[in-house]
Formats: C-alpha cells, structure tokens, sequence
C-alpha cells in the first residue's frame, strides 16, 4: 500500500509540475490568458495548503501540493503581464473573501483548521477562472487542465490513509481543477434551437430562439431581460444591446459587457459600434490583441473614433 501511494505520490507531483510546461508556454504564445485574481490566490493558498498537509501527517501526497506551488507562483508572475482581469466587482469579492479567510487562518492555530479554511479560499480562487472560462474556453490550455486533472486523479492514489485529514485536500482539488477542466474541453456543449450560428468564428456569439429571447450558445439565457421577438431583428434591437453592454462596462463586468456587444454585432453586423465598444472592453480584460481586431473592423466600417483607438494601440 505505501508502495503504491510513493509511487503515485510522485508521479502526481511530476504531472501536476509538467502540466505547466504547456500552460506557460500557451501564455508566452499568447493563446492563454490566465485570470489574475485567481492565480494569485492559487498561488498563496497552494504554499500555505502545502505547508499545512504536511504538518497534518501527509507524506507522499505532499508531492503534488509542491508542483501546484511552483507553477502557480511563476503562471501568477506571467499574469500581471499577459493575463485578464483581476480588478473586476466579481473578481475583488473573490479577493476580498479570501483575504477574510487569510485573517481567519492566522487567528486559528491548528492545522486542520488552516487546512479547511485555505481549502475554501482555493474554491474562491477557481470562481474567477471557472467564470471566464464558462464564457471563453478558447483562453485556456486542453493540455495543461487535462493534464492537472489527471495529476489530481492518481494523487487520490497517493492517500496512505483515507482519514479526512488526508482526504480531503486530494479530493478537493479533484473536484476544482476538474469544474474547470470540463468547460475547457466540452467545446461543443447544447445549443439552442435558432439561427446555426458558427461560434467556431465568433467564441461569443448568441442565437435568436426560435420562442423568442436571446440565448447564448451554451443554451442558458445571458439575460434575465430577453429580447422579444415583437419586431423586426435589425439595427433597433443590436443598439439596445449595444445600451445594454454599455451599462454592464459602467458597472465593470466586461465579460457580460463583451457577450452583449457580440449579440448586438450578432444582429447587425455592421454596427461598428458594437465592435468599437467590445475592443475597449476586451482592452479592459487586458485582452490587445481582441481589441485591435474589433478597432480594424469598426474601422474599416467608417468609425472614426475605431481609427483614432487604432493608431495608439499599435504604436
């Protein structure tokens, strides 16, 4: 049995450690873009998970903890340059909830607690990511999250003694990394009956339902206030949409901003508008390259404030 758990105890740890290998090399290529705020609290909650594991009795399970220290420290550090979001409302009650739970961690001075408390800031973490990635899983690496999914599966492996305290952090993280794994590869998830849009060419396009509302292409509605189908689809119902994500950027959720803008290009796809307003939200997101792509297109169609944008973003 402990043969077993060194075994699979180290080869979690190799895996979890060579996972981000294609990550950051996704990053670099600019293919990636990691949220900020989650891999910062990643990569202080996977020090102090690590630290209080090992002080809970874990022995061999403790060598993928250390891979998720390693990795999450340098993905954080290529974040600041090459990532998204960060500052975001959602992102900062993430934040803030784990600074909260940091407080409570120091405060208790056993190591089960910290155990359980850090397991909790991990959760709050994932959510920014989990967020992004529901909305755009082209940002995120297959390999690298098939690869931590499969380090965290053989670490279970690694449990000497399936004791809660041992447990509960393997299975765990089973559990995170694979809520993330899961809207990463399963790109081809339920769409609903309208317009067969290619979303293949536009990650964020909706569908008109044939019942009438607009839903996104998972098949959920993206608002709790459908357009209705009581006139025609053209420029009148894209510049309400256009209203809609203009409200949403005020408010500093640019990704439901950009899923807006993208519906509002999806019923007129000449409202440059539309294309001038998702390129300043995508820059929001730290995302240059998707905001020059729709500031060429606003400004082939005539926007002379596209053009302006245009200039200064590819000085």
């Amino acid at each position: 049995m402990y043969e077993i758990a060194s075994i699979a105890g180290k080869l979690a740890g190799i895996i979890s450690l060579a996972a981000y290998a294609p990550y950051i090399r996704s990053i670099l290529r600019k293919e990636t873009k990691p949220n900020r705020a989650s891999w910062i609290i990643w990569a202080i909650v996977s020090t102090i998970i690590a630290l209080s594991y090992r002080e809970a009795g874990a022995s061999y399970a403790f060598l993928a903890p250390i891979g998720y220290v390693i990795g999450s420290t340098i993905v954080f550090i290529l974040s600041i340059r090459h990532g998204v979001g960060g500052w975001t409302p959602f992102d900062r009650r993430c934040l803030i909830g784990a600074a909260i739970s940091l407080v409570l961690w120091w405060a208790f001075n056993s190591p089960m607690s910290a155990l359980l408390i850090n397991l909790f800031i991990n959760l709050l973490g994932t959510l920014p990511t989990l967020k992004k990635v529901w909305y755009q899983p082209e940002t995120e690496s297959k390999v690298a999250w098939s690869l931590f999914s499969l380090g965290t599966l053989i670490n279970l492996f690694a449990i000497e003694k399936w004791i809660f305290s041992m447990a509960v952090y393997p299975v765990s993280m089973l559990f995170l990394v694979g809520m993330v794994t899961v809207p990463v590869l399963w790109t081809k998830r339920p769409r609903a009956k309208g317009n067969n849009l290619d979303w293949e060419k536009c990650p964020h396009r909706a569908e008109m339902n044939a019942e009438g509302g607009t839903v996104c292409r998972f098949g959920f509605p993206t608002f709790k206030a459908p357009v209705k189908n009581d006139g025609p689809i053209g420029r009148s119902n894209a510049s309400d949409w256009v209203t809609k994500g203009v409200d949403l950027y005020k408010s500093g959720d640019y990704q439901k901003a950009i899923h807006a803008f993208s519906i509002a290009i999806d019923l007129d796809v000449t409202l440059s508008v539309a294309y001038l307003t998702r390129a300043v939200a995508y820059y929001k997101l730290g995302d240059k390259k998707q905001a020059i792509k729709n500031l060429e297109v606003a400004a082939k169609l005539g926007n002379e404030s596209a053009r302006v944008l245009l200039k200064q973003l590819i000085k």
